[in-house]
Parts: structure tokens; sequence; C-alpha cells
């Protein structure tokens, strides 16, 4: 594939314009990754304003791969979870609780690397992905269905995770 664009930040409309425009001048399109989060999909009432720009990245994602999927242009965007980064070290820090329970949230029982979502953004930049757009691919082994059926809707006493198991017993017969 010729062009190949990965946004790693939310891009204003006319940048993802200005990229999709290049790739127009070829022949052969391109694809475009957007990179969200897990909050793209799902909500967090403690992260709003971050919450509501991973939801855009995902909007701005679907209506561009909408509109120029015709002229061989992909855009799709990947969705991480709990990812071992800076970010996440600077938003944690040394607080061995809160990434606990951080790593709780994934059936795995860790977080992941970020070659793995590499490997993700790859795939999808791929001619293997040549009949993928639209499409969020959340790289993290924590399910929207669990994160609604065991949501409790409080906040830890011990830390400042949102969205954990504490004091809630699940209906559902997977539990």
């Amino acid at each position: 594939m010729a062009n190949v664009i990965l946004l790693t930040d939310e891009w204003h409309k006319c940048q993802l314009e200005c990229a999709i425009r290049e790739m127009l001048r070829n022949a052969d399109g391109g694809a475009i990754v957007n990179n969200s989060s897990v909050y793209g999909v799902i909500g967090n009432p403690q992260l709003p304003i971050y919450v509501a720009s991973k939801h855009a990245v995902l909007g701005l994602t679907k209506a561009a791969a909408l509109e120029y999927a015709r002229a061989g242009v992909r855009v799709n965007a990947v969705a991480p979870g709990a990812i071992e980064t800076e970010m996440m070290e600077q938003s944690i820090g040394n607080n061995k609780e809160v990434r606990a329970a951080l790593v709780a949230l994934h059936p795995i029982g860790r977080a992941g690397k970020p070659e793995e979502i590499a490997n993700a953004v790859v795939w999808l930049l791929s001619d293997k992905a040549s009949f993928v757009t639209g499409h969020t691919l959340l790289v993290c082994v924590r399910t929207i269905a669990s994160a609604y059926s065991r949501y409790c809707g409080k906040t830890c006493a011990n830390c400042s995770v949102y969205a954990c198991n504490n004091n809630f017993r699940s209906t559902s017969p997977l539990d």
C-alpha cells in the first residue's frame, strides 16, 4: 500500500482532510488508523473530557470512512485498554492498588504492551485488512460486555478506578 498514515493524536478535521487529500492524489488510495481508547466506546464519569475526545475520534473515523471509501481510502481506529505506557505511569504513579485494579479489569491478568497495539495498527494498515473501513478495533482483553455487566457504579475507597467489582454481584450466568 503506497500511502499509510497513523494518526496518534486527535487531529482536527482539516488535518485529516489534508492527509486524505494527499492519498487521493495516488490512484491506490491509502489507509489511516486513528488512536482512540476503550473510553471512546464506554464511559467514565471521572474522565468526561477524555471520554468525549475519544468518542469524537471514533465519530470522525466513521464519517471519514464513509465519505472516502469509494475513493480507496480506508479509515479505521484502534481503542486500547490499559497499556503500559508513560501516560499510564504518569496517571497512576507508584500506586500499587490502582495498578492492581486496572490489571483486574483485564481477564488476561496484565496491562497491554505498546507493541501489541502496534501489531493491531499494522494489520489495519495492511492489505490483509483491505475490506475493513470505519471499524474500531478494541485492543484490550476487557470486553464491552464485562464493562457493563460488572459495573458497580461506585468509586473504590482504596483507589480512583471507577467501574470495579467492589460490592457488586452480577446475576449473569457467565460469572
